[in-house]
């Protein structure tokens, strides 16, 4: 996905409705780019980002994974990029892989 391209409203979008729809919680991580704009454009201040999480995954488990989200409103919570600095690469696809497979049990 190219930076400047919509996803993340898009992706806003999809929670929005999935919340409508009856979805009791959803929750969005933000992957792409080197910065991330999901907490800037919630006005959240999340306590983790997925940077901090990518460097280590396999010491991650469901527990942290929850510790790690933030939630910004009733029955949305996020994991976003890093947003006040550049991540410093691109995370291993063992990691994202790692991550893609913990999330789902977040939300429904």
């Amino acid at each position: 996905v190219t930076e400047g391209c919509g996803a993340t409203a898009l992706a806003l979008n999809i929670a929005a409705e999935a919340r409508r729809l009856g979805a009791e919680q959803a929750v969005l991580i933000e992957l792409g780019g080197r910065v991330g704009r999901l907490a800037v454009m919630l006005g959240a201040t999340p306590r983790y980002t997925t940077a901090d999480l990518m460097g280590d995954m396999n010491a991650v488990d469901m527990a942290g994974l929850r510790k790690a989200v933030t939630p910004v409103q009733d029955g949305l919570s996020i994991l976003p990029g890093p947003y006040q600095s550049i991540a410093p690469a691109a995370p291993s696809l063992q990691a994202v892989h790692r991550l893609l497979t913990l999330a789902p049990r977040l939300a429904n």
